[in-house]
C-alpha cells in the first residue's frame, strides 16, 4: 500500500512539473499539493515524517506494518505521550532481551513483569506493559529471526519520537531509564547468552554513550537488581548526582582503572579480563551475604568500582 501511494504521489509531481512547463498554473498547484500529500502522509499518526523512517530502512530491515499499527493502537488506547511510548518500547525490548537465548521461562516472564511494574507503577501501566509484550510475542511468532532487528528499530523510535519530544533534562532521565531497566532485567535473571550481550552492545553503540556513563548505569542496575528497597524512580536526579561526584576526564578515569587493576596502559584484553576475575572474586557481594551490613555495603561499592573500571578498560582496549 505504501509503495502504491509513493508511486501515485510521484506521478502527480510529474504532472505538476508538466503543467508548469505548459503554463497551466492552476493544474501545477493542484497536482503539486496532491503529490506532496501522498508522499508525506502516513496511514497512522505515529510517523510524522517519512524522511527519518527511510533513513532507518537503509539499515536493511523494514518492520512489519502490523507491528507499527500495533504500537499506534497502544498509543491511541493509553495516550499518545513520550512517557507511554517509552514504556511500550522498554517493555518490548525487555522481552526481546529475555527471548534472545531461545526461550522465555515462566520465572523470567514473572520477573520481567515485576521489574516493569516496579518502575512504571500503576495498574494502567501494568496493562500497557502486558499488551506491549503480547504485541512483540505475536510479531516474533512469524519473524523470530528478526528479534534483534526489532529491538534496534525500537531504539530508532525512542530516539526520534521520545527523546526528540522532551526537554534536555528529561532526555537524560529517559535515556538512563531505557538502559537501566534492560540491565536490571539482565542481572536479575542472570541472562548471559552471547546474543543478549550482543544486543545490549548494539544498543549502546546506537546511542553512542560514553563508557563511563554506561558503567554508571550498569552499577546502578546491578544495585537495583539485588536490593528490594531501592528507590530509583528519578533517574535524572541520580544521573546529575553521579555527574557532580564522579565525572572526571576520560584520561583520569583510565589512569585510575589501570591502577586499580595493577596494570600498565599497554595491557592486553586477556590481562584485563584476568585481573578483573581475580578482583571480582574477592569482592563479589555473594561472598559477603552473611557479613554485617556495613561490610556488605563496602564490598558492593568496591565491586561496582571494579565493574566500572573493567568496562572502561575493555572498551578502551577494543577501540585502540
Amino acid at each position: 500500500m505504501k509503495i502504491i501511494k509513493v508511486a501515485i504521489g510521484t506521478f502527480f509531481i510529474y504532472l505538476a512539473i508538466m503543467s508548469l512547463f505548459s503554463g497551466f498554473f492552476i493544474g501545477f498547484l493542484f497536482f503539486l499539493i496532491i503529490g506532496i500529500y501522498l508522499l508525506t502522509s502516513q496511514s497512522n499518526n505515529y510517523y510524522r515524517s517519512s524522511k527519518s523512517y527511510k533513513n532507518f530502512v537503509s539499515y536493511n530491515f523494514e518492520p512489519n506494518q502490523n507491528y507499527i499499527n500495533g504500537v499506534d493502537n497502544l498509543l491511541n488506547n493509553y495516550g499518545n505521550t513520550p512517557w507511554n511510548l517509552m514504556q511500550i518500547l522498554i517493555s518490548i525490548n525487555s522481552y526481546i532481551l529475555a527471548k534472545l537465548d531461545g526461550k522465555v521461562s515462566k520465572e523470567e516472564m514473572r520477573s520481567l513483569k515485576e521489574s516493569l511494574t516496579e518502575h512504571f507503577g500503576s495498574s494502567v501501566n501494568h496493562y500497557l506493559a502486558k499488551e506491549s509484550i503480547d504485541l512483540i510475542k505475536e510479531t516474533l511468532n512469524y519473524e523470530s529471526n528478526f528479534a534483534m532487528d526489532y529491538g534496534i528499530f525500537n531504539c530508532y523510535l525512542f530516539e526520534n519520537y521520545v527523546l526528540a519530544d522532551v526537554g534536555f533534562s528529561e532526555k537524560q532521565n529517559y535515556l538512563v531509564a531505557f538502559f537501566l531497566i534492560l540491565y536490571e532485567i539482565l542481572y536479575k535473571n542472570k541472562l548471559n547468552h552471547h546474543k543478549q550481550s550482543e544486543f545490549l552492545s548494539k544498543i549502546e553503540q546506537y546511542f553512542n554513550l560514553p563508557a563511563n556513563v554506561i558503567a554508571y548505569i550498569k552499577n546502578l542496575a546491578y544495585f537495583a537488581a539485588f536490593n528490594k528497597n531501592k528507590q530509583y524512580t528519578n533517574y535524572h536526579e541520580n544521573y546529575q548526582n553521579y555527574n557532580k561526584r564522579y565525572t572526571t576526564s576520560y584520561e583520569d578515569d583510565l589512569q585510575r582503572a589501570y591502577k586499580l587493576f595493577n596494570l600498565s596502559p599497554d595491557a592486553t584484553e586477556s590481562e584485563i579480563k584476568k585481573a578483573f576475575r581475580k578482583l571480582a572474586k574477592d569482592y563479589h557481594p555473594d561472598k559477603y551475604s552473611n557479613m554485617p551490613e556495613e561490610l556488605k555495603q563496602q564490598a558492593l561499592k568496591k565491586f561496582q568500582e571494579i565493574s566500572a573500571a573493567y568496562e572502561l578498560l575493555l572498551k578502551h582496549t577494543q577501540n585502540k
